[in-house]
């Protein structure tokens, strides 16, 4: 939605939200896969390799 002149608004209660880009464990713990963190944060490389 663009904020400028010539543009409608919402009506109503409106609320900012600053997002900023997640890293991939970030995104993996947003989604759920906190198994997948944890197996990536132990570096257990077979079973990594094993998934993949």
């Amino acid at each position: 939605m663009a904020l400028h002149e010539g543009t409608s608004f919402p009506v109503g209660k409106v609320d900012f939200i600053d997002l900023y880009p997640l890293n991939f464990q970030e995104f993996l713990l947003a989604i759920g896969e906190e198994k997948l963190v944890n197996i990536l944060n132990e570096k257990n490389w077979d079973l990594i390799n094993y998934i993949v």
